[in-house]
């Protein structure tokens, strides 16, 4: 079943309470740009940190098969009944999804509608090997290569709001390990543990 992409292309990455919005339609638009310069047609990106950078979230990567594909002008995220309502709120393309009955083939063949022949496919490094042979089965006469060899490109070039992510992730640590430090003496393990994880939670101070 095909659905219309829904919201936005900015939202508020909260690991640990460090709120910082990430600009994820600049990191597709870089992403692009880098399939074209690799002659990279169509990249398939299946649940992980990958995904995670490219939308700000990403499904538990289970037995079922789970795709965001990205070419030069369009994009489409097959996911499982399952998994479509909680990713809603975070990836802004097509969905495409299918139920356990019904299995992934439909979805499958939707997706070869929508992207025709790619000659050259970009499969995430960390993909399943049966979501793999999936792909090459509805794809037999493209290649496939690394994703890497576009994502780890991306990914070492920090943009403004992600050297500032990272910064305040170390004041944070900072804070928690000073703080642990000097409540040493008067805690037992288990309190120490829980202080600093309270620390943590409550992100940097400065």
């Amino acid at each position: 079943m095909l659905h219309p992409s829904p919201g936005s292309s900015r939202e508020s990455v909260a690991p640990a309470r460090i709120f910082v919005a990430m600009d994820y339609a600049g990191r597709l638009d870089r992403i692009r740009r880098t399939m074209a310069e690799r002659s990279i047609a169509l990249l398939a990106v299946a649940p992980g940190d990958d995904l995670k950078y490219m939308t700000g979230f990403s499904p538990v990567a289970d037995e079922r098969p789970c795709y965001l594909f990205v070419s030069e002008g369009a994009g489409l995220f097959l996911v499982p009944e399952l998994n479509a309502n909680q990713s809603e709120r975070y990836i802004r393309q097509p969905f495409v999804t299918y139920s356990d009955a019904q299995g992934p083939a439909d979805a499958l063949r939707a997706a070869r509608d929508r992207f025709r022949t790619p000659r050259a496919i970009a499969v995430g490094d960390t993909m399943r090997a049966d979501a793999l042979l999936l792909l090459q089965s509805t794809w037999p006469e493209a290649s496939f290569t690394s994703a890497s060899t576009v994502l780890a490109a991306v990914r070492m070039r920090k943009s403004a709001d992600e050297v500032e992510a990272l910064r305040k992730a170390a004041r944070t640590a900072d804070a928690a390990v000073e703080a642990a430090w000097a409540a040493t003496r008067h805690l037992t393990v288990l309190g120490l543990s829980l202080a600093m994880r309270k620390l943590a939670m409550r992100g940097p101070t400065r």
